[in-house]
């Protein structure tokens, strides 16, 4: 598989006031719109039904969010250390969620049992909606530190779709300026977690900066462009996408650690979802992997996908 390779431009690099260091999560809206970007997708990817599953899943989560209370928030004095000490102040390895985001995920598999789903799909809703809380809180809390090996594959999507709902809605709650970038610049200062993806902005005066998305918790945060979001290098960035395929997409690699990010260019299609894209542009992932790159997050939802 063949892909284009793009040099690095002047105008790439951003000038003018520096935009707002977060931009926390819409959660009217974030899940109901991703959904429509899915069925989207599904017309032109396939397995176009998976694409669907994803879709029922996205409303499935707008619902569930639409139901969801405020959650119980750490005390101000936490919220303060950490945006002292440059600490996520809900990075898995400090912040204990609590049994809110199973109700989350009973309210998903409500949701989805009532969908015209395929007969795999229904098996795997009825075995989630079987298995004993234990188990589901030890197979989310081992999703959001990155280890997937001991979780069911057909019910990680719907373990994870609960958790996105939880922390958006964590997220939300806060104060962005109370929020401080991490000394690795490159994590989400909410929740910890790399990025799945950058949005260059096609808007008003921040139009052409990058904001870097949270699979997890769906907060923004800039970080300028020409720079490796995993190592900080700015020497051997070149920017690849895939011929025939949507052009706004690009994945940025740093020669240095050998990572990537996608890129998703706002201004040449409104219409991308940093999740649903990044699940819908997984042969770019195949292509760069052939050429020794890798990822920090997995791809969106394919995370417990067989080898």
């Amino acid at each position: 598989m063949s892909g284009n390779s793009y040099p690095l431009e002047p105008q790439a690099v951003e000038f003018g006031a520096p935009p707002p260091f977060v931009r926390l999560p819409d959660v009217s809206n974030l899940f109901a719109k991703r959904s429509e970007r899915f069925v989207q997708l599904a017309s032109t990817r396939q397995p176009a039904g998976f694409f669907l599953l994803l879709s029922h899943l996205a409303k499935a989560q707008h619902r569930a969010l639409e139901e969801l209370t405020s959650l119980p928030m750490p005390t101000a004095s936490y919220l303060e250390y950490c945006r002292e000490n440059r600490l996520a102040p809900f990075a898995p390895d400090m912040f204990k969620p609590d049994t809110a985001w199973l109700s989350v995920l009973s309210r998903v598999l409500d949701e989805l049992s009532r969908q015209d789903l395929t007969a795999d799909a229904s098996s795997a809703v009825r075995r989630a909606r079987q298995l004993d809380r234990a188990v589901l809180q030890a197979w989310g809390s081992a999703i959001v530190r990155g280890i997937y090996e001991p979780v069911d594959r057909q019910v990680a999507p719907f373990i994870f779709g609960a958790l996105q709902v939880y922390w958006a809605k964590l997220a939300s709650q806060l104060e962005a300026e109370k929020i401080s970038r991490l000394n690795a610049p490159g994590d989400c200062p909410v929740c910890g977690c790399p990025p799945v993806a950058g949005r260059i902005l096609a808007e008003g005066q921040f139009r052409g900066n990058r904001y870097l998305w949270c699979n997890l918790c769906a907060t923004q945060w800039h970080l300028v462009r020409i720079k490796c979001s995993n190592c900080e290098s700015t020497e051997g960035i070149a920017y690849y996408s895939i011929e025939g395929q949507n052009q706004a997409i690009k994945a940025e690699t740093c020669e240095k650690c050998k990572t990537y990010l996608k890129l998703m260019y706002l201004e040449q299609d409104v219409n991308l979802d940093p999740v649903a894209d990044d699940t819908g542009s997984y042969a770019l992932d195949l292509m760069l992997s052939e050429q020794g790159y890798h990822r920090r997050t997995p791809v969106s939802f394919l995370f417990a996908a067989p080898e």
